[in-house]
């Protein structure tokens, strides 16, 4: 007879279970169901890896705390359900991260013991806050798992509020994609391809703004089990800069002691010529000449500053050898033997907007300054200006190929973060485009890698296709090379006297049938 129930017992065994649950919880329920009770039997729950390893025992319709782990006091209950008495789920309260581990359900009769099933608990920490700074290119929203998954599994991101959006689906194909995942996250979203095995699901945000401000959850589906995980997200401004703070109290005491410092800084910001050039030139010429024949023991240095704080190292000619500064490796020149000529200009390649600022030469003898000279650079972002209906095309033709490998990705942040157009691979990506803009892009060129020219044309542009376009070259998940461009669509039917006047480039205005 007791083999027979034993063999019963063991078609009723359960496979292992996961349970999670986050710490504060009223309570968690570790399942655990037999096919038939027998008489006079107990029920035991344990944990192996504690000492005592008893978490709960209960005999018949009694619970037995003798023998009880003293963490678990008053923590433990069995449902006393007489209407489905095969119920030996036990409930623990209160659940703390350290009651993270695996629970068995045991029954036995005398001499026969038999483990019904194990339980794996995890117990999270509430719910995760992540901040993201203002102007940052991307934030990763963390879930991860204590072990492998399984190949089938899949996870979903999502959010509730304020609407509810599907934010991401893994695994995913290019075609199914789109079709899941809400437009707002189109293109901005990527989970790595082996997140399966490791067991970091994070989702990787890209461009994020105030608008993807709230909870985001993080669904794992078995097959057998489904998990949760909760992330909170807080776009937060950026902090004011210690240098502005400075530079306005500077402002006040200068002007509670007269006026001095406002006209040092007048001088030093206006009254200096301003040498303006587009990023992506070729080159700019900071132009500076003195008398010939300059001492033979004399050193030139160009310095660089922002708002007159912290001078930065340019390019520097001392005993007949001519540098660049550290940050400006291969990308200045000076003429060849510049204090015979007298012609201490600098000439800068491939001019930044990140270049701009007040430029400073001093030329010098030891510790004596025989001249000097500020001038300021401002490198603007090209603009582009088309009218409504025309096509426009964002120019951007490089003088080093891209890399065989690399992706082209025009976006814009403005007026919030969207994928204009994607080309990787000798093809175009449009499942990435965002929904505006689709049907509307191409690259100029057929072959961008090739020729060169990672330039975009955009058909059919609109007032509201106005503001800043970047263009960013990247190899797997690093930036090679970044280009800015503004593009300012002109209303036709909406055009200023001085724009009409002043613009040699023709509009093109819609002539409608005309009245006899």
């Amino acid at each position: 007879m007791r083999s027979f129930l034993i063999l019963v017992f063991v078609s009723q065994h359960a496979l292992a279970a996961k349970v999670e649950v986050y710490e504060g919880a009223e309570s968690v329920l570790l399942p655990c169901r037999v096919g038939f009770l027998l008489e006079d039997t107990t029920v035991t729950w344990t944990r192996p890896d504690l000492d005592p390893s008893a978490i709960h025992r209960r005999h018949e319709d009694r619970d037995e705390p003798d023998g009880q782990n003293m963490h678990y006091r008053g923590r433990t209950a069995m449902r006393a359900n007489e209407a489905d008495p095969k119920d030996l789920s036990l409930t623990l309260s209160k659940p703390e991260l350290s009651d993270t581990g695996s629970y068995d359900c045991i029954i036995s009769k005398q001499k026969d013991v038999l483990k019904l099933t194990d339980v794996e608990l995890q117990v999270k920490v509430g719910m995760l806050e992540v901040e993201v700074t203002e102007g940052s290119e991307f934030i990763q929203l963390p879930c991860q798992t204590t072990s492998p998954l399984p190949a089938d599994t899949t996870v979903e991101w999502s959010r509730s509020e304020p609407i509810p959006m599907i934010v991401h689906v893994f695994p995913n194909s290019s075609a199914e994609l789109p079709k899941k995942q809400d437009e707002f996250f189109c293109g901005r979203t990527r989970m790595r391809e082996d997140s399966l095995k490791t067991g970091d699901l994070s989702l990787t945000l890209k461009y994020p703004s105030e608008r993807d401000n709230g909870h985001y959850v993080c669904t794992i589906n078995t097959g057998t089990d489904m998990l949760r995980q909760k992330v909170a997200l807080q776009h937060v401004k950026k902090p004011f800069p210690t240098w502005a703070t400075a530079f306005l109290s500077v402002m006040a005491i200068s002007l509670v002691a007269g006026g001095g410092f406002v006209a040092y800084f007048w001088y030093y910001f206006k009254m200096v010529s301003t040498t303006e050039v587009d990023e992506g030139g070729e080159s700019v010429h900071l132009q500076f000449k003195t008398t010939p024949n300059l001492p033979v023991g004399a050193t030139v240095v160009w310095r660089r500053s922002r708002l007159g704080f912290k001078l930065i190292t340019v390019h520097e000619y001392s005993n007949g050898e001519s540098k660049p500064g550290a940050k400006y490796m291969d990308r200045t020149e000076m003429v060849e033997d510049p204090l015979t000529s007298g012609d201490l200009s600098l000439t800068l390649r491939r001019p930044r907007r990140r270049d701009s600022g007040i430029y400073l030469c001093t030329l010098c003898r030891g510790k004596v300054v025989l001249d000097e000279k500020r001038l300021r650079l401002e490198v603007r972002v090209p603009q582009v200006k088309v009218s409504e209906g025309v096509d426009a095309v964002l120019p951007w033709k490089t003088w080093i190929p891209p890399p065989e490998k690399a992706t082209v990705e025009w976006s814009r942040h403005e007026p919030w973060p969207m994928i204009v157009h994607v080309y990787q691979s000798g093809s175009n990506c449009l499942e990435k485009q965002t929904w505006l803009y689709r049907g509307r892009t191409k690259m100029e060129d057929e072959d961008p890698r090739k020729n060169r020219n990672l330039s975009l044309v955009l058909h059919q542009p609109t007032v509201l296709d106005s503001g800043e376009y970047t263009c960013t070259i990247k190899e797997e998940e690093r930036v090679v090379r970044t280009k800015c461009l503004r593009l300012h669509v002109r209303d036709f039917n909406h055009i200023s006297d001085d724009e009409e006047n002043g613009e040699k480039t023709p509009l093109i205005r819609y002539c409608g049938p005309q009245s006899v």
